[in-house]
């Protein structure tokens, strides 16, 4: 009989609201000057190379659709990916745990406690009974940064 204690549905609802939710952008100096070394071949750049705003490059990057590629949103946002679940020992019964394993990535500068406060606060984190995420980070690991001048620019480089 369904009850409103299972597990794997209470621990899907939360792992949802944590890879869905908004995050706030951080324009990290690195990635700014990484950015700046572009704007002298990327055209589209061009407003944030004559303010030199962080709100300006994240416009530009969004507006040129770039914002949309995890690889360049992971510049400027903390990132977690789902990499394991596990729930339940056979079919039709409820399971009475289910555990999933996270990778958070964060931005250089970051408190790993203070992100896993911002994730188990989420809207939702407490309707219907549900708990906040729980567990420990077994590791973390900022990610890692672009070298402006490095071998990257001259790769990414538009051809003259």
């Amino acid at each position: 009989m369904p009850h409103d204690q299972n597990f794997l549905e209470a621990l899907t609802e939360s792992l949802n609201r944590a890879l869905t939710r908004e995050s706030e952008l951080t324009v990290n100096p690195v990635v700014k000057e990484f950015f700046l070394n572009l704007a002298e071949d990327w055209q589209f750049l061009e407003p944030f190379q004559k303010s030199h705003r962080s709100e300006d490059l994240a416009y530009c990057l969004a507006k040129g659709g770039l914002m949309k590629l995890p690889d360049i949103r992971g510049m400027f946002e903390n990132t977690i990916s789902l990499n394991t679940m596990q729930a339940g020992e056979k079919a039709k019964v409820i399971p009475a745990k289910a555990e999933a394993q996270l990778d958070a990535r964060l931005l250089p500068g970051q408190d790993p406690s203070s992100f896993r406060g911002k994730v188990n606060r989420q809207p939702g984190n407490t309707d219907r009974g549900n708990q906040p995420l729980s567990g420990n980070f077994l590791t973390h690991r900022h990610a890692g940064l672009p070298d402006p001048p490095g071998p990257l620019r001259s790769t990414i480089r538009r051809p003259r």
